[in-house]
């Protein structure tokens, strides 16, 4: 009965947790280019309202956004 109701407890707790994070989804560190040409982005994929967006926003050609999503996450 007791260990019932502390996981009870902790479910709510857990939930709780993760509904007040700033971060449900991944976050990358992507970095596109090589020496002082190269770009640096943290991406947060809460943001995403489709994939790549953000590449997409920042005109990359389609062979980087092909490059970008078959990296391994």
């Amino acid at each position: 009965m007791m260990s019932t109701h502390i996981q009870t407890l902790w479910q709510r707790f857990s939930s709780s947790c993760l509904a007040v994070m700033d971060f449900q989804q991944r976050v990358w560190i992507v970095s596109i280019g090589e020496g002082l040409s190269c770009d640096t982005f943290v991406v947060d994929e809460d943001s995403f309202t489709e994939p790549l967006q953000w590449m997409k926003r920042k005109h990359y050609t389609n062979t980087m956004l092909v490059q970008v999503s078959n990296i391994n996450r």
